[in-house]
């Protein structure tokens, strides 16, 4: 699909909630195309070295065995501490764009899609997320001759939340979750990692750390209401007492009884995002995707679908990812949670 210039037009008309960088220059225009693409706040810093401060503070992160499970969190340091290396875009980059997009209550409320979280409700995100950030893009290559992209939606290793908070955003909040001015932290992130177009305007990497959870006060909601307690008080999260991990990201054997006795969504948790102050009202960017697949099923009904029924009811959404035998293991954990009505 060909983007007119003519389509793209200020950024005071536009609807961005936040972020800095497009209001002119290179890229002036850009957040229009951005806001009508579901976006609701967008930003550009220039690329290049992070800050020693939050390079520290995630190695620190990964040496405290916080982490531990997500082996690939601690692999191509290269890229993932320096924004222009070659490893994200071949001769290096010049900004990196950063676009946030509200899940709201997810795309589907209706069969099994109530017992998974609300930000993976409907069709996986990441290709929602990648084909609307691919159109704008091409925009930024029809706009700026020469110029090169690519689009990242958890497809490179990027510190993405920092690189919101750089490109003005928003700010992390005492989950760790990023909160974006009007919204809260109900919002998936996808990045465009540009070569040859000018940094003029785009935001610089914060030299020193700033305070800490500067939109929370002393607000703890989610910290007490994390059911395994994995939110640290320095804002860091232990995977290792993380419903999200255990029912996304941990190895296909029998979950260990804590999380067993707590668990009740198929995929993912909710609880952190549910609670805080900062939500407020928005429509979902997510798409529902076709009928026929988790919207027909119950619990009861998955115990008995064949393999190759599950797997086409998980084809296209984030739970194809982790696999058949893991969201059986995992409805096994909800359905002890669960009355039999629910069922």
């Amino acid at each position: 699909m060909k983007v007119h210039p003519s389509d793209l037009v200020s950024v005071s008309e536009g609807v961005l909630c936040a972020g800095v960088g497009l209001e002119h220059g290179a890229l002036s225009g850009i957040a229009s195309l951005l806001a009508r693409e579901g976006a609701v706040a967008a930003g550009v810093v220039r690329a290049g070295p992070l800050p020693e401060w939050i390079t520290k503070r995630y190695e620190a992160w990964l040496c405290s065995g916080n982490a531990k499970g997500l082996d690939y969190l601690g692999r191509h340091h290269g890229p993932r501490f320096d924004t222009s290396h070659v490893g994200l875009l071949q001769k290096g980059a010049s900004l990196v764009l950063c676009a946030a997009f509200p899940y709201a209550d997810g795309a589907r409320q209706d069969g099994l899609w109530p017992l998974v979280a609300r930000h993976a409700r409907g069709v996986d995100y990441h290709l929602t997320v990648r084909d609307r950030l691919a159109r704008v893009s091409l925009a930024i290559e029809q706009l700026v001759p020469g110029s090169r992209c690519r689009v990242v939606v958890d497809t490179a290793p990027l510190l993405e939340r920092s690189l919101a908070v750089a490109c003005g955003l928003g700010t992390i909040g005492r989950s760790g979750m990023l909160l974006v001015p009007s919204v809260g932290p109900k919002v998936v992130l996808g990045e465009i990692i540009c070569a040859e177009v000018p940094a003029d305007g785009a935001a610089q990497w914060p030299e020193s750390r700033s305070e800490d959870f500067p939109d929370c006060g002393d607000c703890r909601a989610c910290v007490d209401a994390c059911p395994l307690r994995a939110i640290q008080k320095d804002g860091t999260v232990d995977v290792r007492r993380c419903l999200s991990y255990w029912t996304i990201e941990a190895p296909d054997q029998e979950l260990p009884i804590e999380v067993m006795k707590t668990s009740q969504l198929l995929f993912g948790c909710d609880v952190c995002t549910e609670v805080c102050p900062k939500c407020r009202p928005m429509a979902t960017a997510l798409e529902p995707g076709p009928s026929g697949g988790l919207d027909a099923l119950s619990l009861v009904q998955l115990e008995d679908v064949s393999n190759e029924e599950l797997s086409k009811a998980l084809r296209g959404t984030a739970l194809e990812r982790t696999g058949i035998s893991r969201v059986r293991r995992n409805a096994r954990a909800v359905a002890h949670q669960l009355p039999r009505t629910r069922l």
